[in-house]
């Protein structure tokens, strides 16, 4: 792995997590410490107040790729190489199966930041398979945006935004006693 355009701040993010397997794949996968190099680059001017929200998304594209490589029991796999438009299906489902529950009800918003993680990625990729003059790169990058930007919403995250709309709209809402009212 190229770790030469890893800026100081950015390599010491990933030491300062909790020792895991989760905190290993992020230090061993170069799209992952480039997406995080990005979130500090957008947030230079206050890093450190950003830095637990950056540890945070990392761990969530870490957990992502822990997940995605069980079937292939393959633990050297990549991010980079699950952004292809042949890995789409595959990887929404693993995403769903991380976010949904056996009930059918969405866990939390984790499908909604993973998405925007890896779309980040997705641009990432295809910037470096420009410099690079890598053709297919650019193709998987673009392919599998294209593919995020058609079919994300529906496959993925409309579950989730359903589901916070209902709970919205099914909350009971407090009424104030008559003591309380003058």
């Amino acid at each position: 792995m190229q770790n030469e355009g890893l800026t100081c701040q950015m390599s010491d993010l990933p030491t300062n997590m909790k020792t895991d397997e989760v905190s290993a794949v992020i230090k061993s996968d170069e799209t992952i410490l480039l997406f995080g190099q990005t979130m500090m680059f957008d947030r230079f001017n206050d890093t450190q107040r950003y830095e637990y929200h950056i540890r945070e998304r990392l761990r969530e594209l870490g957990k992502l790729l822990l997940k995605l490589c069980e079937p292939q029991g393959n633990a050297t796999t990549d991010l980079k190489s699950f952004i292809d438009p042949g890995e789409w299906d595959f990887f929404c489902d693993t995403v769903k199966s991380m976010t949904i529950s056996e009930e059918g009800k969405a866990q939390n918003t984790l499908s909604l930041k993973l998405g925007h993680s890896v779309k980040k990625c997705c641009v990432i990729l295809w910037g470096q398979a420009m410099r690079k003059k890598d053709e297919e790169g650019k193709r998987n990058a673009k392919g599998f945006e294209e593919l995020y930007k058609n079919e994300w919403s529906r496959k993925v995250s409309s579950r989730i935004l359903k589901d916070m709309k209902d709970a919205k709209l099914n909350k009971k809402k407090e009424q104030p006693l008559d003591g309380d009212i003058q």
